[in-house]
């Protein structure tokens, strides 16, 4: 999708919670899948942030002036005919003025939501998790009778998890890191699957960006997992923006250095928890070191290049 394809009203009516689940669920499912779409997503929710305290500011200040020096008469009282005028009550007196200081918050709050949204196409847009997944994906999509007529749940995608420009500017440099395993997607060519296993359709999903439909098949987490389970599960919460649970799934890998993906699991771990940042900074920094006095680590080239460039950030 380009620039000029964005439907912002859509944008605007998923961030009023104007959309019913099904709507919600498939917007959901499209930012997944869209690059431009979700950042233009994570943008108008920087501006709408940025209006509202704005308008707070703008409103306590007023407030404030009003309280310490009350207008006598915010605005012209209307003549009233002597012949039909009866004795007003305390309501009655004092409506004028609680008009005067509601109908301008009405109007400024109306003017928000209705006004348009512009993009400069020379703006630098924040980056997503999404990398490009293999052109042949479509030859993996699930099959008609594996669809439910059951009504879809939501996804675990929570794109206001990143609230700040400080946090995407983290998430953003993570992500030019991340690339997604290309051997997952090879192993459905190889025939060695069985083709009615939930590893075999997840993967499926996964290769077809229906992270949703690929996390539901996988069902919840469990301990006794195996490896390939969670390893897979882990890549579809990253690419569902959900670093907090794919760093749990990695990190359960890298327990044991026997296990198959034990390597690129400790990476992949790694990068859900500096997607996080700056919150557990604490945590990153302690990773960071391990992974850093580790010679056998495969990613360390990798690893350097993009703690350097957080330290830059970070002064």
């Amino acid at each position: 999708m380009s620039s000029s394809d964005i439907n912002f009203d859509q944008i605007e009516s998923y961030i009023n919670h104007q959309m019913n689940d099904e709507e919600r669920f498939a917007f959901e499912q499209q930012m997944n899948s869209d690059k431009t779409l979700a950042d233009a997503y994570a943008l108008q929710m920087l501006e709408h942030e940025a209006m509202e305290k704005m308008l707070a500011k703008e409103l306590k200040s007023k407030f404030s002036a009003w309280n310490a020096n009350p207008p006598s008469d915010p605005v012209e009282q209307p003549t009233i005919n002597p012949e039909k005028s009866h004795q007003r009550s305390a309501w009655s007196r004092y409506k004028w003025w609680i008009a005067a200081v509601v109908l301008p918050i009405l109007s400024v709050a109306l003017y928000l939501l209705m006004m348009p949204k512009h993009f400069d196409n020379k703006t630098e847009t924040t980056k997503t998790t999404q990398d490009t997944l293999p052109k042949e994906e479509d030859k993996y999509a699930a099959s008609p009778e594996e669809s439910s007529d059951k009504k879809p749940s939501l996804p675990d995608f929570t794109p206001t998890d990143v609230k700040s420009s400080e946090d995407l500017v983290y998430v953003d440099l993570v992500n030019d890191a991340y690339s997604m395993p290309q051997d997952l997607f090879s192993e459905l060519k190889s025939g060695e699957l069985n083709t009615s296993s939930p590893y075999y359709k997840s993967v499926q999903a996964l290769s077809s960006k229906n992270y949703q439909k690929a996390l539901k098949i996988l069902g919840p987490s469990s301990a006794a997992d195996e490896s390939n389970i969670r390893y897979l599960r882990g890549h579809i919460l990253y690419n569902m923006k959900n670093y907090k649970a794919a760093a749990v799934e990695f990190e359960a890998i890298t327990k044991d250095e026997l296990l198959p993906n034990y390597q690129d699991a400790r990476w992949y771990h790694f990068l859900s928890v500096a997607a996080q940042l700056p919150h557990n900074k604490k945590q990153f920094d302690k990773l960071v070191e391990n992974l850093m006095s580790d010679e056998d680590f495969e990613y360390k080239a990798p690893l350097e290049k993009l703690v350097a460039e957080i330290k830059e950030i970070d002064n």
